[in-house]
């Protein structure tokens, strides 16, 4: 008995689907980029740990998380964001590797679109959001009966508030005068 290939391909048929194949990875590629937030010019270039992804999310979460501590101006509100932006820059060089790593696949997850809107039904990038479409990502994180969703939003909300808390910049904003050392009394 003569053996047969289940899928009799000649070389022609296989160089066809060859090229189809690579068409098709070609612009799946090309769709994912759209779809996803690449080409966001960072706006922070110093940072050690975020990206431009990173400081994209932290970005939208901050302003919704710390909303009513910030100043309303737009361009104070932007600096004021942007330090919370380096503060937890600094979180992140301070936490063991393997929890930094962590966060950072977070936030890789959360910067590409469909990721994120697996995780949380948000399709659109996080520089465009409004301050409601992010409150109600946040909750929906915070309300998921899956524990990394939570885990997930206590992240995203702890972060940002330890970096303001503990920048001095904050402090004025806040009313708070500094810590008393003993020579102060």
């Amino acid at each position: 008995m003569k053996y047969s290939a289940p899928f009799d391909v000649s070389r022609r048929r296989f160089l066809k689907y060859g090229v189809f194949g690579t068409a098709l990875l070609a612009g799946g590629g090309y769709a994912a980029t759209r779809m996803t937030d690449a080409g966001i010019v960072p706006r922070i270039p110093v940072l050690n740990h975020l990206d431009a992804g990173g400081q994209s999310v932290f970005g939208a979460v901050s302003d919704v998380v710390l909303d009513g501590m910030l100043p309303e101006d737009g361009t104070e509100r932007r600096a004021a964001i942007d330090d919370v932006l380096v503060g937890i820059d600094g979180l992140l060089n301070d936490l063991p590797e393997s929890s930094r790593k962590e966060v950072k696949d977070l936030l890789g997850l959360l910067a590409m679109a469909p990721t994120r809107f697996i995780l949380g039904g948000r399709w659109g990038n996080w520089d465009a959001a409004s301050r409601d479409q992010v409150r109600s990502y946040l909750d929906g994180l915070a309300s998921s009966r899956a524990a990394l969703k939570r885990t997930a939003f206590v992240v995203l909300r702890d972060m940002p508030t330890s970096a303001f808390y503990g920048s001095r910049r904050s402090w004025e904003l806040i009313g708070y005068d500094g810590p008393m050392f003993d020579n102060d009394a």
